[in-house]
């Protein structure tokens, strides 16, 4: 009976895996879109850089029906990134704190000092950065682009122990990110036609 008991229990826990681990079907691809960045230094470049191409695919992955049409080929939207100046301003305090004690000895009485200072000193400093523009455009009938939606990603991150961090640090793939969230929420969750 034991034994009986311990096979149906292997069975119906092997089944549970085999049902668990299908493969879920690839999702329905409704819309495409293709990229093109323009550099700050009016370099236009076609496609997803290659060093981001991984990183996008696997943000696209999560939404489904949102994809991009690969290179040379025409999509649906095409999400323009160009790039704008932009300086940013701050100032570094640097705080310094001094001591100093003295103590004196006189036959059988002394006599004991001490003092602490500190000072504030405030340095300003500029950043150089660029802030990258996106915006989603759909061909119309007469082939002309329409811009239907735009975003922005500074390029200014965070650095900490020589470690950078932050939506700055990847801003193409964050500003795109960003789009094809947008086209799956509203683009494609409402009446697009009608909208845009």
């Amino acid at each position: 009976m034991l034994i009986r008991f311990l096979i149906i229990c292997v069975y119906a826990s092997a089944t549970t895996l085999n049902a668990s681990n299908k493969l879920k079907p690839a999702p329905v691809c409704k819309t495409t879109f293709q990229v093109a960045y323009l550099d700050r230094l009016n370099n236009t470049n076609p496609n997803i850089p290659s060093a981001s191409a991984k990183d996008i695919q696997k943000r696209l992955d999560k939404l489904g029906d949102v994809c991009y049409a690969g290179d040379d080929k025409q999509g649906d939207l095409l999400f323009f990134i160009h790039t704008s100046p932009a300086v940013y301003h701050g100032r570094q305090v640097y705080t310094n704190t001094s001591s100093t004690s003295a103590a004196a000895t006189s036959g059988h009485s002394a006599a004991a000092a001490a003092s602490t200072s500190t000072s504030t000193t405030a340095i300003p400093y500029s950043v150089d950065y660029s802030v990258f523009v996106l915006d989603i455009e759909r061909m119309q009938p007469d082939g002309t682009f329409r811009v239907i939606h735009t975003f922005d990603q500074e390029g200014l991150y965070y650095n900490i122990l020589g470690i950078g961090f932050g939506k700055g640090k990847h801003p193409i793939p964050n500003v795109i990110d960003a789009g094809a969230k947008w086209v799956h929420d509203e683009y494609l969750g409402g009446n697009h036609n009608s909208n845009w």
